[in-house]
């Protein structure tokens, strides 16, 4: 079986995050993760890059966007006032001898502590089973929790979720309670 998801780590709180996804996103949940942090899981998955720039743009931290597509590619997006940082792509197609992207140190700007960069090298450029597993790799180098991080929208609705995170999501747009 292969998985998909996305979703976007952005540097605010889950309030300041909510507030700010009015108008860009159809449907999302908002997963706080230690302030100033949060986890936007949108429905719309594939556009979890344009989601990072907005958030990036119009919050005072950066935003880190992540796509998993069918176990086969990983696709980031580090971004921090509007502005990308880097964008890497570990299949970016046919023909292509590796990845591209992944300046290492773009991720410093992320305001995140205890990067492990030769961690994140490797990362980035080793060789993994599945964009699943190369993803958590990037999430440990980076310091961040893996389980909050390894799945999208889909699989929250669906209650594949890991079962202590289950009453933590705030619904945002047309899943939020009226």
């Amino acid at each position: 079986m292969t998985v998909s998801y996305g979703n976007v780590l952005a540097g605010a709180p889950a309030a300041d995050v909510t507030l700010a996804l009015g108008g860009h996103v159809d449907a999302a949940y908002v997963l706080p993760l230690g302030e100033p942090r949060a986890v936007v899981y949108p429905d719309d998955e594939e556009g979890v890059a344009d989601l990072a720039q907005v958030l990036s743009a119009q919050l005072p931290g950066p935003a880190l966007a992540a796509h998993v597509r069918d176990s086969q590619v990983l696709v980031l997006g580090a971004y921090r006032d509007g502005e990308l940082l880097d964008a890497y792509n570990s299949q970016p197609g046919f023909g292509s001898d590796g990845p591209v992207g992944g300046d290492v140190k773009a991720y410093t700007q992320l305001g995140l502590t205890g990067v492990d960069l030769p961690g994140l090298e490797q990362a980035l450029r080793g060789g993994f089973a599945s964009a699943e597993e190369r993803h958590a790799a990037v999430l440990r180098a980076l310091g961040l929790p893996v389980a909050p991080l390894r799945f999208g929208y889909r699989a929250i609705r669906a209650g594949d979720i890991p079962p202590e995170l289950a009453d933590k999501f705030r619904p945002v747009g047309s899943v939020a309670p009226r």
